[in-house]
């Protein structure tokens, strides 16, 4: 299947925090709940996602891959790390690291800019 930006970084979420809730993958996307819950319904239509009672606390449902959804990430995520070892050849050291800090706080300047104009919890949005 054809994946959104949003639900590959739900995919890959998922993959790195199995059994994860929708409020810790809204987190780590930078989304809100409402579009991260669309993007959960669409990779469980899928078959590449599912839903399920959190054996610690049954009030709450946790997101798991289903084997599809393992195999689907393992094989996008090695195409996206080649493809990222080729973007940051010969970058490195102090000037990557300084890019990164610069990024972070730029990410985390936008992210206090859009909660304070909803008052609520944030959304990245598509570009994110």
């Amino acid at each position: 299947p054809e994946l959104s930006l949003l639900e590959w970084r739900v995919l890959a979420v998922v993959a790195c925090h199995s059994r994860t809730t929708m409020t810790e993958i809204a987190h780590f996307t930078g989304y809100n709940r409402m579009n991260v819950s669309r993007a959960l319904r669409s990779l469980e239509g899928h078959g590449l996602m599912d839903r399920l009672v959190d054996p610690d606390d049954r009030r709450r449902n946790v997101a798991d891959l289903t084997p599809a959804g393992l195999a689907l990430y393992r094989r996008i995520s090695t195409e996206a790390m080649r493809l990222d070892r080729a973007v940051l050849h010969n970058t490195g050291g102090p000037d990557l690291e300084a890019t990164s800090r610069v990024l972070d706080r730029i990410l985390a300047n936008l992210y206090t800019l859009i909660e304070g104009e909803d008052g609520a919890e944030g959304e990245a949005g598509s570009g994110a």
